[in-house]
């Protein structure tokens, strides 16, 4: 029962050691860096270049910003220039060109609220997009922050589990040195 037990310790423990390894290679490869260089910020901003998420949202909120000066755009006064040149041949003149140039400029005295009612609901729009896209970053630096504290905690196991398992090795090296001298105890059992 002795030799099943101290065998079994070994593959458990060697098992858990390529679980945590895993888990900190796997999260260091997705971000593109090295595990012992990576500080949370630096995982953060590898987060924000690699996922499409707030890219998406920032690109929401550059649109919205778009249709807030549309909106402004549509509550100024509306200006046109036309011009056109004319030349008229006539039996009494040699010939005779008239230039046309007209310059119009309109603004309503009155338009309503439709427009400002518009530019309101853009310019809330807008905020709304500006508090979507600090949600999203707030959330992916959540994820991240999550993310990290595990790998690190990951890595202090490694460490303590690599630590047991040459505790482990050199009390298994050591109980069969007493046994092969003949010093085995009862308590040596049960180890």
């Amino acid at each position: 029962m002795r030799g099943f037990r101290l065998a079994c310790s070994g593959p458990i423990i060697t098992g858990m050691l390529r679980s945590i390894t895993r888990t900190t290679w796997i999260f260091a490869s997705l971000l593109g860096l090295s595990a012992r260089s990576l500080t949370l910020e630096g995982a953060y901003q590898a987060a924000l270049e690699k996922n499409e998420g707030p890219q998406t949202q920032i690109e929401r909120e550059k649109q919205s910003d778009e249709r807030v000066r549309q909106a402004k755009g549509s509550l100024l006064p509306s200006v046109s220039l036309a011009g056109s040149v004319q030349r008229q041949q006539q039996e009494n003149f040699n010939g005779r060109t008239s230039h046309n140039v007209r310059l119009t400029a309109a603004q309503p005295i009155f338009r309503g609220t439709r427009e400002y009612a518009a530019l309101d609901s853009t310019k809330a729009s807008a905020e709304a997009e500006k508090f979507r896209t600090s949600s999203v970053r707030l959330a992916l630096y959540s994820n991240v922050a999550t993310a990290y504290f595990e790998v690190l905690a990951a890595q202090i196991d490694l460490k303590n589990l690599e630590h047991m398992f040459e505790l482990t090795r050199l009390r298994i090296k050591e109980t069969q040195e007493r046994s092969s001298v003949g010093r085995s105890r009862v308590a040596d059992l049960l180890s």
